[in-house]
């Protein structure tokens, strides 16, 4: 089982992205690292959450289009979110 993936610094987009939630792979998720994948989407991270339901940490460092930390935080309370940014604050000011 696939509990860990880094796909980090690769082209992958918010499509591939979806497709891993939408896999079977992604009930057995329990961190992924997307750094540095600049395209992704909150409402695409949003999904991924969702789909997974024993994620417990994620890592996106240099994912500059993702502005709202607290809308990831919501989705699941318990997840860990690493980025180069302070956890718990949206981004937006």
């Amino acid at each position: 089982r696939l509990t860990s993936l880094d796909i980090s610094s690769t082209r992958c987009t918010n499509v591939s992205v979806q497709q891993l939630a939408s896999s079977s792979c992604s009930q057995w998720l329990e961190t992924v690292r997307l750094s540095f994948l600049s395209g992704l989407t909150e409402t695409c991270m949003v999904n991924l959450i969702h789909h997974c339901p024993r994620l417990r940490s994620i890592h996106v460092f240099g994912c500059s289009s993702l502005r709202n930390l607290n809308r990831l935080k919501a989705a699941n309370p318990k997840l860990s979110v690493e980025g180069d940014f302070e956890v718990g604050k949206s981004l937006i000011t």
